[in-house]
């Protein structure tokens, strides 16, 4: 009995129990606080007659995502662990290379806009929703849960594909499995890679608003 005990404290530790909890805290309060947010807001929304589709979008779109999923987390995470988001957003000290990526494909990006400026006019707010979908996503799930999911298993690569299936199966769960295995998963693996050797999580935020934009893009033309 005593070894089975001691086996059991090999495998799992109070540490690791606690992290868990804070995994599963950080998957479940986010979603519960948008479905939330986002009723309040749509009240609101509805209470004022804000008949416009940018009001629409950013009220009852962006702020809730904003507080539910970004500055919600962020304090909570800053206080569980002590950390800032300084800690997450940036894994090296050298970025000169990242900063650089960065600023390419925001120069590219807007070129993009610039060409394609008349189908951009059609989804002009949700340019700005999918940088702030963009931002709390990868903040929330690439670097809170990751970082949680690190300090439970040995193997880095295991905690990144939990992370890429839970960003695939809980929070862009209304997708379907298939959709979510097919392109989700292969999807929070890359940025997960991309954060991991450029080591600043802005380059993954980068690549995540712009493929939203392009994809919201491409659906308007064709």
């Amino acid at each position: 009995m005593a070894d089975m005990e001691k086996t059991k404290k090999e495998f799992i530790s109070e540490k690791d129990i606690n992290n868990i909890i804070c995994v599963i805290i950080f998957c479940t309060v986010p979603i519960v606080l948008l479905i939330a947010t986002m009723l309040i807001m749509y009240t609101i929304y509805n209470i004022f007659n804000i008949y416009s589709f940018w009001g629409e979008v950013l009220t009852v779109q962006s702020i809730p995502s904003l507080i539910s999923m970004g500055i919600v987390p962020w304090i909570m995470y800053s206080k569980m662990t002590k950390k800032s988001i300084k800690d997450i957003m940036y894994l090296k000290k050298q970025l000169i290379i990242s900063r650089a990526i960065s600023v390419i494909m925001l120069f590219g990006f807007l070129i993009m806009l610039l060409i394609f400026r008349e189908h951009v006019k059609l989804i002009s707010p949700f340019v700005i929703h999918f940088l702030v979908i963009a931002i709390v996503e990868e903040v929330l799930i690439r670097g809170i849960i990751t970082d949680r999911l690190k300090e439970v298993f040995i193997n880095e690569w295991l905690a990144i594909l939990i992370s890429a299936l839970i960003f695939s199966f809980v929070f862009h769960s209304r997708n379907g499995f298939v959709n979510g295995l097919i392109y989700h998963v292969p999807f929070a693996l890359l940025m997960s890679l991309i954060y991991k050797k450029t080591g600043a999580l802005e380059v993954p935020i980068m690549i995540h608003w712009i493929y939203n934009v392009v994809l919201t893009i491409a659906e308007v033309m064709y």
